[in-house]
């Protein structure tokens, strides 16, 4: 009879340690790997922009911008040939546009590689998780037994 209340609490410490540390870490990982995958596109995005204006040979802009809570302004750029760029670490030079593009594409490969370790770092807590649950489901099944 002493191995019930062991297989209780082994039991109880799985089901601890799943919904207060690996599910958790779990939503963490993919908030932290949608993050990552949000500014890739992003600078994809603005890559592919300023591609195009660099073939179109445009020089002024007329934008709406959003403001936030669905507030938008017009506005109009009188000289689209340079503009502000974050690079990171809360830096933002003033680049021409080719020098643009070129940032663009490496910060996107850089965060590519983040987007990489992400991706695994969910992998390996998602097999965490998996290995948690299955030996938390045999407790159960030989708890009952």
């Amino acid at each position: 009879m002493p191995e019930q209340p062991a297989a209780e609490s082994a039991v109880a410490t799985y089901q601890r340690l799943l919904h207060d540390r690996l599910l958790l870490d779990l939503a963490s990982a993919r908030a932290a790997r949608d993050t990552c995958a949000a500014d890739v596109a992003s600078y994809e995005k603005l890559g592919a922009s300023l591609s195009a204006l660099e073939e179109d040979s445009v020089s002024q802009l007329e934008l709406q911008i959003d403001l936030g809570r669905r507030v938008c302004a017009k506005a109009h750029v009188p000289d689209a040939q340079s503009l502000y760029v974050h690079i990171g670490l809360g830096f933002h030079p003033e680049l021409e546009r080719r020098e643009a593009i070129g940032v663009a594409a490496a910060r996107a490969e850089l965060l590519r590689v983040r987007l990489a370790v992400r991706e695994a770092s969910l992998r390996r807590v998602q097999g965490d998780v998996e290995v948690v649950a299955r030996s938390l489901a045999v407790l159960e099944e030989t708890q009952a037994v």
